[in-house]
């Protein structure tokens, strides 16, 4: 399809990804974060893998923490696409109320769950790592396109590690894919929507930073 262009061409793609359909990046991003976690968390089972993330975290896990991250991993085939679907409502309401454009606003939040298909190539990547290294890896942050991996999660708080382990290239590229493509179909510079899509990545990295702190 000519709407994957929106990877390395977002601005090239941004009339096509809006015309399609949104249900196939939702998808995409649902399948990619089922292979990036369910292998290991129906090899460990949740004991195990609860067990994997205390033994990782310097003061270990609270209660609720356990449960948080657990459900994380659980939800997370639906946590990726509906993260997407409901930037893509907060940018609509952006562009409209903000920005001042009167633009179609089921387009926008289609080119933002198309944009967003970079956090799905992380996901297919890290999953595949994780089964080839065969526990040889650090099986939460397996490569190295994030700060968190250059840090100890033994050792490191466990706010700023996850914070660090979100402040991905691959967050980055989804975050100018969806600004830069929204920007073409506004009309508007990319300076004027990355900015926006940025605010509610760190607040969203923020948020499950706190979850598992």
């Amino acid at each position: 399809m000519n709407a994957f262009r929106i990877l390395w061409s977002p601005r090239g793609a941004a009339e096509t990804a809006a015309k399609s359909s949104m249900l196939i990046p939702l998808l995409i991003l649902g399948a990619a974060a089922t292979y990036a976690h369910y292998p290991l968390l129906l090899k460990l089972r949740p004991a195990g893998l609860a067990q994997l993330k205390l033994d990782n975290t310097p003061a270990g896990l609270t209660a609720f923490g356990v449960m948080v991250f657990l459900a994380m991993r659980w939800a997370a085939p639906f946590l990726l696409p509906a993260w997407a679907w409901l930037t893509g409502r907060v940018l609509r309401f952006y562009v409209l109320w903000v920005l001042d454009q009167k633009v179609d606003k089921t387009g926008v939040a289609r080119l933002t769950a198309w944009g967003m298909l970079p956090l799905a190539l992380e996901r297919l990547l890290t999953g595949t790592v994780t089964l080839l290294c065969a526990g040889n890896c650090d099986r939460f942050n397996p490569i190295a396109t994030n700060i968190g991996f250059f840090l100890d999660p033994t050792t490191t708080s466990p706010f700023w590690y996850e914070f660090a382990r979100g402040l991905d290239v691959f967050g980055a590229w989804a975050v100018w894919t969806a600004g830069a493509s929204v920007a073409q179909f506004t009309e508007e510079k990319p300076s004027r929507v990355c900015p926006a899509i940025a605010a509610l990545w760190l607040a969203g990295l923020m948020m499950r930073s706190l979850l598992l702190d």
